[in-house]
């Protein structure tokens, strides 16, 4: 419409229109010559200005417009006025000038892309973010994790199985991604023990049966039970996301930040697929402690809402030092509430094989009702929901106490 509309009016002006003469002024005229590298330099000039200032004011917006201003004239007259001039700039001169350009700008991105985006120019921030990022548990070069963002899904029978001892019995580590952030933790404490490790885990998989999972997760958890089965008296540590699957709806802090990509699903279908999956929890685990197996009951970590790790890279003004740090936390109260019907079927489990390790204690800060996301350089965690480097040693760290183990002098803490 805007392009149309201007066609009507460039068609239709005449000198005698006040309209017309208005904007045939120099001022109008000018500006309609440097409208384009006015166009092209605001990008950067906002982008940037924003990447420095979160809530710019007036006086900030000011100096942009008047820096944008200035570098349009500047180009206009040093760049688009000669090149246009035929008799000043030969052919020549023109393509060495735009394909040198373009040359240096193709070879720059290169450079960037294969660097990875050169992660060790980023100051203080973006380096402390990297050394807390979990370590994924490797075997002969495959990540023993299933599925994830661009990563590969496999079933439970192509699960990494780490035999150190021949003649002892197996850690087991069974969950969704949440059981995925403690593998190598648990590796580490298995190993240390004289324990053999299994790593059974995949991105948004319970491993539990129920009838409304289908697909790759109903596969696991049979196979899972088969698994099992050539492994008697192992040690099974369980951790998952039950609040999503019992609630049905991602996470709302109830201060701004809402978990996406999780609708809320119909009351209805809440109350008439929760006691399924309730039903499931109970079931499955109290198989596996009927089957002699001993199991470790990893109840729900606090859930943020927010991805810790942008909000310290985007924090405005930029942190420089651990001084600048921000104390991320989170609601209690919320968390209470979200968790409720989770904690009533896991408390409803008994066995004197079976332990409970609770994640909200460790980040817990009663006196302001709040749970830690951060806490100065210790970053509990960097991906929502999902505990960082330093949060799954704190919680194997409780695992390994109440399963009568030594804590590695990784996870003394």
């Amino acid at each position: 419409m805007p392009v149309f509309g201007t066609v009507l009016f460039i068609g239709f002006a005449s000198p005698a229109n006040a309209l017309v003469r208005l904007l045939s002024a120099r001022f109008f005229v000018g500006v309609g010559l440097i409208s384009y590298a006015l166009y092209l330099w605001h990008y950067p000039i906002f982008a940037f200005g924003r990447m420095f200032t979160w809530h710019p004011g007036l006086s900030e917006k000011a100096l942009w417009i008047v820096l944008t201003v200035g570098l349009a004239l500047s180009s206009y007259w040093l760049v688009e006025k000669p090149l246009r001039n035929r008799r000043r700039v030969s052919w020549r001169t023109y393509f060495a000038v735009t394909g040198g350009a373009h040359g240096v700008i193709l070879l720059a991105n290169g450079a960037w892309i294969l660097g990875g985006g050169y992660p060790d120019r980023a100051d203080y921030v973006h380096r402390l973010i990297k050394d807390s990022q979990h370590v994924d548990l490797m075997q002969d070069g495959r990540r023993c994790h299933s599925g994830g963002l661009n990563q590969p899904y496999f079933n439970v029978d192509d699960s990494c199985e780490f035999t150190h001892f021949p003649d002892a019995s197996y850690l087991m580590l069974v969950g969704d991604s949440h059981a995925g952030n403690l593998a190598h933790s648990a590796y580490r404490l298995a190993r240390e023990s004289g324990l053999n490790f299994i790593q059974v885990t995949q991105a948004g998989c319970s491993h539990l049966l129920y009838q409304t999972q289908g697909g790759l997760c109903r596969s696991r958890a049979k196979r899972l039970r088969q698994l099992l089965k050539k492994h008697p008296n192992s040690t099974i540590v369980y951790s998952a996301r039950l609040p999503l699957y019992l609630e049905m709806v991602g996470f709302d802090g109830g201060e701004g930040f809402c978990e996406a990509g999780y609708p809320a699903a119909w009351a209805e279908e809440v109350a008439e697929h929760q006691p399924v999956v309730r039903q499931s929890i109970l079931s499955t685990v109290q198989g596996w402690l009927d089957s002699g197996h001993n199991v470790v009951l990893v109840y729900p970590v606090p859930e943020q809402g927010f991805h810790a790790s942008y909000m310290l890279a985007h924090q405005r003004p930029p942190i420089l030092e651990e001084a600048d740090l921000p104390l991320l936390s989170t609601s209690m109260a919320v968390f209470k509430a979200r968790t409720a019907s989770s904690y009533a079927a896991l408390d409803e489990l008994q066995g004197q094989n079976l332990s409970r390790v609770y994640p909200e204690k460790l980040f817990c800060r009663e006196a302001t009702g709040r749970y830690l996301v951060t806490e100065g350089e210790r970053l509990y965690f960097l991906v929502d929901n999902h505990v960082a480097r330093l949060g799954a040693e704190m919680i194997m760290s409780e695992v390994s106490k109440v399963l009568g183990l030594e804590v590695p002098p990784e996870g003394r803490l």
